[in-house]
């Protein structure tokens, strides 16, 4: 195994590097080393950050095309080994959508068994924004790029939130009975 150290948009690349595989071989042999450090932090992806983000009647979802799957959720993720829950989600919603966090109450802990472990679900505020955009300069644009793993963040009507495809059913459960009768005031184990 390679003592290379890897970044998130290394793990990325090794990901969608296996995905063309057959269309890039010179590309493979080139960071083999960065794959082969990587199948650890990709088989054990660790704690993440995701956002509920409202705004004119309606929620901000994250459209994922993962190799052909299509579905739906939040915005966020991954958070960085120094980084703590908040500053994970203040850079990861940067990074997709190029919004700015300016309030963050912890709602949801929801627990999956590896590779997913938590995920620390937060209703946010943000600062006044132009378009919703996934920035280029991230692993989510890198990815786009390639056209292998597409990160689309969309608007979508609250009421229609009930019939997406979503990727996790007991948080979309969750968030569903939350805008019928209110957020939990202290985060809640899902």
């Amino acid at each position: 195994m390679c003592s290379h150290i890897i970044t998130a948009e290394d793990r990325d690349c090794c990901i969608n590097i296996v995905w063309c595989i057959c269309r890039h071989q010179s590309t493979i042999r080139r960071f083999w080393p960065v794959c082969q450090a990587a199948v650890y932090t990709v088989y054990n992806m660790g704690k993440a950050s995701r956002a509920i983000i409202f705004e004119n009647g309606k929620m901000l979802v994250m459209q994922r095309n993962k190799y052909g799957s299509r579905y739906f959720t939040l915005v966020g993720g991954s958070a960085f080994d120094n980084e703590t829950m908040e500053q994970a989600l203040v850079r990861e919603i940067r990074e997709e959508t190029g919004m700015e966090v300016i309030r963050a109450t912890l709602v949801f802990i929801e627990e999956h068994p590896a590779p997913y472990n938590e995920q620390y679900i937060y209703v946010c505020e943000v600062a006044p924004h132009g378009a919703v955009a996934v920035q280029h300069t991230s692993e989510e644009g890198y990815m786009n790029s390639l056209d292998a793993n597409v990160h689309t963040p969309m608007w979508i009507e609250m009421h229609s939130f009930a019939a997406l495809d979503f990727r996790t059913p007991q948080l979309q459960k969750a968030i569903l009975k939350s805008l019928k009768h209110g957020f939990p005031t202290k985060p809640l184990k899902l």
